[in-house]
């Protein structure tokens, strides 16, 4: 039976199986196809460069054991996995809508909601808060035109 998915980002997403253990606890368990097809997406997209040399590391360590035993059940593995997931799958897109999130909850617990209330609704548009994120590009101050 298939768990909750998480990492999703373009078509990828890392499954997370639970499987019953004799004991009666439920073990997270990631198998090597999913390992291996994120590996090759932070390859192509250069976000293993980004990870701490550590990481890197333990992500190599999690890939050669799961190509020999065929999937990873040891709990701490698979949450440092999961870490790495995230970091992994954290595209552009997905930078900026993070940011656009943090902007929004400012906004709604600052004045702006109460001085303009329409701002309220323009939250629940997935588009105003990616546009909210775009000013990760700007650098410095904004340019007023007169």
């Amino acid at each position: 039976m298939a768990g909750p998915s998480f990492g999703e980002d373009k078509g990828f997403i890392l499954h997370v199986f639970y499987n019953l253990h004799p004991g009666g606890c439920v073990l997270e368990v990631v198998s090597y196809a999913d390992i291996l097809s994120m590996w090759r997406k932070g390859l192509r997209n250069g976000s293993f460069r980004r990870l701490p040399l550590i990481e890197r590391g333990i992500f190599r360590a999690a890939l050669c054991y799961a190509k020999m035993k065929g999937r990873i059940i040891n709990p701490k593995l698979v949450g440092m996995i999961k870490g790495v997931a995230d970091r992994v799958c954290r595209d552009l897109r997905r930078r900026m809508f993070e940011h656009g999130l943090n902007r929004a909850r400012n906004m709604l617990s600052g004045k702006c909601c109460k001085l303009f209330p329409a701002v309220r609704k323009w939250m629940d548009d997935d588009g105003y808060i990616l546009w909210l994120g775009t000013d990760i590009f700007v650098r410095g101050s904004w340019i007023m035109a007169r």
